[in-house]
């Protein structure tokens, strides 16, 4: 009856050819060993697992061991976090606390080098603060009064107290007598005449037989330029303009700028 079912295609071939008749397999065998690689294959996988088992409870208990010193890091960094606050605002009110103490302006100097600046021949009649800037109006005699106005900008642009791009004469007209008014026939102003001043000291009194001006022709003839002059103050920190105002006198502002340098707030 098996021999019925059993069908062999290649006996044939295997004839033609010589070759020998298979041997059965045996099943058993075959069964045997693919438990035994099935077996293999699970207790490898077993053991992966098992190990890597392991290796997450010592994970586990050393993040537990490092857990202390975790929370002693987060403390610490909160800490340096508020310590670095405190000494950005420290250094904030130390810098404000310097910008005060170098805003004080060193008055005298500033007057002293107006006064090195102003050439002779020219008189300031008034000085004032405008937009961190001076501005001087004044009258320059003759003769060479507009290069006396010229000499003084110069020198107010090279003063290191100023900046030198800023100077603008913004006015520079010339002027009649002390007498003058808008009506030549006019004899009374609002001014004194120049010929009713005393005479000063160094001066000799004028001759009798010298013809005296009329008021008209006193009005008449040029005594001079008035002139405004607008400059800004220096932008250059007080610390670099030191040897500049040790050399004008300004004592108090020095001693600022060396105190200031003794604590560490200036380079």
């Amino acid at each position: 009856m098996p021999d019925l079912y059993q069908v062999d295609l290649l006996r044939e071939r295997r004839e033609q050819l010589g070759l020998p008749e298979p041997r059965p397999v045996d099943a058993r065998a075959l069964l045997r060993q693919g438990l035994i690689l099935g077996s293999l294959a699970v207790g490898l996988m077993l053991g992966g697992l098992g190990w890597l088992s392991f290796r997450l409870w010592w994970l586990q208990r050393a993040a537990d061991a490092l857990e202390p010193v975790s929370q002693k890091y987060v403390a610490l960094q909160a800490s340096l976090e508020k310590a670095q606050g405190a000494l950005k605002g420290l250094e904030q009110g130390n810098q404000a606390l310097v910008e005060q103490i170098l805003a004080v302006p060193a008055t005298s100097a500033l007057l002293q080098e107006l006064a090195n600046v102003i050439p002779a021949g020219l008189q300031v009649q008034d000085f004032s603060e405008k937009d961190n800037g001076i501005v001087i109006k004044g009258i320059a005699v003759d003769p060479l009064a507009f290069s006396r106005v010229n000499a003084m900008a110069l020198k107010l642009s090279a003063s290191p107290l100023f900046d030198g791009s800023s100077v603008q004469l913004t006015k520079a007209a010339r002027t009649q007598g002390q007498g003058q008014s808008e009506n030549p026939t006019q004899t009374q102003s609002s001014r004194p005449q120049s010929v009713s001043q005393p005479p000063l000291p160094s001066q000799a009194p004028t001759p009798p037989s010298a013809p005296a001006l009329s008021s008209t022709q006193a009005s008449s003839s040029p005594q001079g330029v008035e002139f405004e002059l607008r400059v800004a103050l220096s932008k250059q920190p007080p610390q670099k303009l030191l040897p500049a105002l040790v050399a004008l006198g300004s004592r108090g502002m020095a001693l600022r700028v060396n105190q200031l340098r003794q604590e560490g707030l200036l380079p």
